[in-house]
């Protein structure tokens, strides 16, 4: 019995590491489809716009392309092994918690995936439009859209498993005291962000060759169909950080300690870097005015911080690893 429990587990261990590389490999190859895209597109206004060649700008969206492809990974890496913790611990008050988390965690990564792509087929399919400028409208339009969805769906799930997890362990979030002074400082980001949009030329057309609207629509359009959702999902994803750092600050498990301080970290980082990025966005002056130089000390500085927020998630997930071995056997 002891000897046909132990074949049972090597080759459920062989089929969940056989799993585990289909999806590595799977999203690896969906990255460099997106990248691809892009290359392929005709970037003749970007390259006139910086005044490089061709090949140099492609040579930079490749060298930008690895990073990408690693804080992917090191996604997948944190949504895998919460979802396979939270499958091991099974009907456990957790159980539920981790499955949300792990869940935010994908739709994350999906959102990711989903602008890539969105980005990729905008250069591609304007370069072949008899009217390019509003191939690009149409599609900044559907990237701001869509990004507003992804992200009220990965914060509403993180919320959810937050609050399940917390819940667990027969504790609440104290929310008159803890959530004014966040509502108030969200809606002081909600009037900063339309402020910067109001005085942002280039938001709903084009102000010069090469470039695409920021929004593609009018203020009050913008404004209350994708700012204040924008603000309103960033908002739920801080009350979903502030849960998980009750939880892991009156949980009595070491390892989930670990795994919930480095993935509140990670997400604050991200969360607070998609905001700077989008109050960065209005300020198209800001952009018109620099050169090459000083815009891709910018991009490197967000990729890298990206990169180290994600990282967080990664080497927190990877505490997981060592309950759940223990489990397995």
């Amino acid at each position: 019995m002891k000897h046909m429990a132990a074949v049972l587990t090597e080759r459920t261990n062989r089929s969940q590491k056989m799993i585990t590389t289909a999806w590595y490999v799977g999203i690896s190859i969906v990255w460099i489809g997106a990248i691809a895209l892009s290359v392929a597109a005709n970037n003749s206004e970007t390259a006139a716009r910086f005044k490089l060649s061709a090949a140099q700008i492609r040579l930079l969206q490749l060298v930008f392309a690895l990073p990408g492809v690693l804080i992917v990974l090191a996604i997948l890496f944190g949504g895998l092994s919460i979802w396979r913790y939270a499958r091991a611990i099974g009907g456990s008050k957790e159980g539920r918690g981790f499955r949300f988390i792990s869940y935010g965690v994908f739709a994350l990564l999906a959102g990711l995936i989903i602008s890539n792509y969105l980005g990729g087929l905008q250069q591609l399919l304007a370069q072949h439009a008899a009217n390019p400028q509003k191939v690009k409208t149409d599609f900044v339009i559907s990237s701001n859209y869509a990004a507003v969805v992804v992200s009220f769906i990965t914060y509403g799930l993180l919320l959810k498993g937050s609050y399940l997890l917390l819940r667990s362990i027969g504790r609440q979030l104290d929310k008159a005291r803890r959530l004014a002074p966040v509502a108030a400082l969200f809606t002081l980001l909600a009037v900063l962000y339309a402020w910067l949009i109001h005085g942002n030329a280039n938001s709903r057309v084009s102000v010069g060759p090469g470039l695409s609207p920021t929004f593609g629509l009018s203020y009050w359009l913008v404004v209350s169909t994708v700012a204040l959702p924008l603000v309103a999902s960033w908002f739920v994803g801080v009350v979903a950080l502030m849960h998980l750092r009750k939880y892991y600050t009156a949980t009595k498990g070491v390892v989930y300690r670990l795994l919930f301080k480095k993935f509140v970290i990670g997400m604050t980082l991200f969360i607070f870097l998609n905001i700077a990025l989008q109050l960065l966005t209005q300020l198209a002056s800001f952009y018109n005015t620099r050169n090459l130089s000083g815009i891709l000390a910018l991009i490197v500085v967000i990729y890298g911080a990206l990169a180290y927020a994600f990282i967080l998630i990664a080497q927190g997930a990877q505490k997981l690893h060592t309950i759940e071995d223990i489990l397995i056997e």
